[in-house]
C-alpha cells in the first residue's frame, strides 16, 4: 500500500505525474527523491519530518525495512509540521503488509489513543482481530471507522476509509455469520464506487453464490467484465467461482467472452502450455484488449519457438503499455533463454512492481552470480520483508554464513 502522505488539498485534485509508475521509473524519481531527503537530513539530523519523508519514500520503494525503521525514527525526532500519529498508522500498515498481525495488535495497545482520529488506524486493527480470530474486537474498530463518516475525508486516509471499507469488513462479518442476505444488503450500495476493488466484488459474488443465486452471479461478473482493464477484480471472481465449483464453473466459462476476463483466461492457457490456443485467444481479442493481447501472442510465440516473432510482439507490448510489468518479465525471460542481456528489462519490471517476489529473486540471484553483492543484499533486504522463507533468502544468508567461516 502507498503511504499516507501530509498533502493539503482544496475542493479540486491533481494528477502529479511524478508519482505515476511509468515517470518514476523513467526519471529515477525514487532515488532523486531519496537523495533529497537525504541532503535535507544532512543539514537536520533531527528533523521528524524529514524521517518521515524518508519512511514513506522508502515504503513507496517497497524497502519496507528501511521505512519502519525511518518512521520510529520520525517518532524520535523533533516534531515538525507532521503529526506523529501518521507516522504511527503508517507503521501499522507496514506491518499488516507483512502480515504481522501481533505487531499491529500490541502497537495498537501501546500507542492507546493516539492515532484514533484516521479512519484507516481502525481499518488496520480491525484486520488485525479478524485475522487473529478476535472477530467482535473486530467488529468494534470497523464501527469505529464507519463512525466517521459524517465528516468529509481528510487528506490523510485512503480512499473509502470511512464509507465503503468499513461496511464491507461489516458485511464480511455478516457472512461468517451466515448471515449473507445482510451481507448483501451491507455491500449493495457501494457497488458502484467499489467497481475495481477485488475484495468487495469477490466478497458480493460469494454471497450470491452462497444463497444459490448464479443468475444474478453471472449477471454480476458480466457487468463487471463488460469492458477490458478489470484484471485484478477478474482474478477475484475467477477465485470465487473455483471455490464454488460446479456451481461456478458454468460463469467461469464465460470469462472467455467478456474482454475483462481476458487475463484470467490466457493465464490459465499459459499454463496449460495451450500455446496455439493462446496465440489465437490473443489475436482475437488484440483490437479490444491492446497490450495485454499482444502479449499474449509474444508468450504463446515463444512458447511454440518462435523467438524472433515473440521478441517483437513483446516489444511491441511494451511499447503500447509502458507500465505492464508482465511485459517486462516476458522480455527478460525471452533475452536470458536467447543468450541476450536481460538486465535492463528486469529492472524496469522492478521499478514498476517493487514488491514483485519472481523479480526481486530472479536479481537477488543475477547480482549474487556477477559478484555484485552490495545490490544482492539490499534486495534480499526487500524479499526478506515481504517473504522471509523464500530460497534466495535462503541462499544468500547460506552464502554469507559461507564467506564468513
Amino acid at each position: 500500500a502507498m503511504p499516507l502522505r501530509p498533502i493539503w488539498v482544496e475542493d479540486w485534485s491533481l494528477d502529479h505525474l511524478g508519482f505515476t509508475l511509468a515517470v518514476r521509473a523513467d526519471r529515477a524519481k525514487g532515488e532523486r527523491n531519496l537523495a533529497l531527503i537525504h541532503r535535507w537530513l544532512d543539514d537536520t539530523p533531527a528533523d521528524g519530518d524529514a524521517w518521515y519523508y524518508l519512511g514513506a519514500e522508502y515504503q513507496t520503494l517497497g524497502r519496507l525495512s528501511d521505512a519502519k525503521a525511518s518512521y520510529l525514527r520520525s517518532l524520535d525526532s523533533t516534531p515538525g509540521v507532521v503529526e506523529p500519529s501518521l507516522a504511527r498508522v503508517n507503521l501499522l500498515g507496514i506491518w499488516e503488509s507483512l502480515g504481522d498481525w501481533a505487531a499491529v495488535v500490541e502497537a495498537a495497545r501501546r500507542w492507546q489513543a493516539d492515532g484514533h482520529s484516521f479512519p484507516d488506524y481502525w481499518l488496520i486493527v480491525g484486520r488485525a482481530f479478524l485475522s487473529t480470530g478476535r472477530k467482535a474486537r473486530a467488529q468494534t474498530c470497523f464501527e469505529r471507522a464507519a463512525a466517521f463518516a459524517g465528516g468529509g475525508p481528510c487528506a490523510f486516509e485512503t480512499g473509502g476509509a470511512r464509507t465503503w471499507k468499513p461496511a464491507a469488513y461489516l458485511a464480511l462479518l455478516a457472512g461468517e455469520q451466515g448471515n449473507w442476505s445482510r451481507t448483501l444488503q451491507g455491500l449493495r450500495p457501494w457497488l458502484p464506487e467499489t467497481r475495481h476493488d477485488p475484495f468487495v466484488q469477490r466478497l458480493y459474488l460469494h454471497a450470491l453464490l452462497a444463497m444459490g443465486d448464479t443468475d444474478a452471479a453471472t449477471a454480476h461478473c458480466a457487468d463487471l467484465l463488460a469492458a477490458s482493464g478489470a484484471t485484478d477484480v477478474a482474478i477475484a471472481l475467477a477465485e470465487v467461482l473455483d471455490r464454488f465449483g460446479p456451481l461456478g464453473a458454468p460463469i467461469l466459462t464465460r470469462f472467455a467472452d467478456w474482454a475483462g476476463g481476458f487475463s484470467v483466461v490466457a493465464a490459465r492457457l499459459a499454463r496449460q502450455s495451450a500455446w496455439g490456443q493462446l496465440l489465437a485467444f490473443g489475436q482475437r481479442w488484440e483490437p479490444v484488449v491492446g497490450a495485454a493481447a499482444v502479449l499474449a501472442q509474444g508468450q504463446a510465440a515463444a512458447g511454440l519457438g518462435e523467438d524472433q516473432v515473440a521478441a517483437g510482439l513483446l516489444t511491441l507490448a511494451c511499447g503500447l503499455d509502458p507500465v505492464l510489468p508482465a511485459a517486462w518479465i516476458a522480455r527478460a525471460e525471452l533475452a536470458a533463454r536467447t543468450g541476450t542481456d536481460p538486465m535492463a528489462h528486469w529492472q524496469r519490471a522492478l521499478a514498476l512492481a517493487p514488491d514483485s517476489v519472481p523479480i526481486l529473486a530472479t536479481l537477488i540471484d543475477h547480482y549474487a552470480g556477477t559478484g555484485d553483492m552490495r545490490r544482492a543484499e539490499d534486495l534480499v533486504r526487500r524479499l526478506r520483508d515481504i517473504d522471509p522463507q523464500h530460497p534466495a533468502v535462503w541462499r544468500q544468508q547460506a552464502s554469507q554464513r559461507q564467506a564468513g567461516n
